[in-house]
């Protein structure tokens, strides 16, 4: 699923902040599509839910590629109300995509589901907490228990 794409559909939620599509040719090779959305204005505590059509109830593998740049801070995850496994730390010296990070792997009921970062700060070289977010995917992960 491309991020830009849920955000041209509006199927996100933003509660602190602004988003837009951006064009990632400038930067390489690497962005699906070549574009990103890039989130930006929001500070700790901000939230940006991507509501996600989930086909059947079933265990997902989530997986979401992100980017990395010298003005962006650090992202923890929850999907569908679930705590992700690990956080993301986006500072680098230089714009680069992420490639995939696991989130881990949920029960999910079918329908509209949210996938949601949180900025939870910034490392104390980066100048912003600015996040990119490429494009997300599920695979099935097994039976719900």
């Amino acid at each position: 699923l491309e991020a830009e794409a849920l955000a041209k559909a509006a199927r996100i939620v933003i509660a602190g902040g602004q988003v837009q599509v951006q064009p990632m040719g400038g930067f390489g090779g690497g962005w699906s599509g070549g574009e990103q959305l890039f989130w930006h204005g929001g500070a700790v505590g901000a939230v940006l839910d991507l509501v996600v059509d989930v086909p059947a109830a079933s265990k997902y593998a989530v997986e979401i590629y992100l980017t990395r740049a010298p003005d962006y801070g650090k992202l923890s995850f929850e999907v569908d109300g679930q705590p992700g496994a690990m956080t993301f730390n986006g500072s680098s010296p230089a714009v680069a995509p992420s490639g995939p990070f696991q989130l881990g792997t949920f029960a999910l009921q079918a329908g509209q589901r949210k996938v949601s970062l949180m900025i939870v700060g910034k490392d104390a070289d980066s100048t912003g907490y600015f996040a990119g977010i490429d494009k997300l995917r599920l695979y099935p992960a097994g039976a719900i228990e």
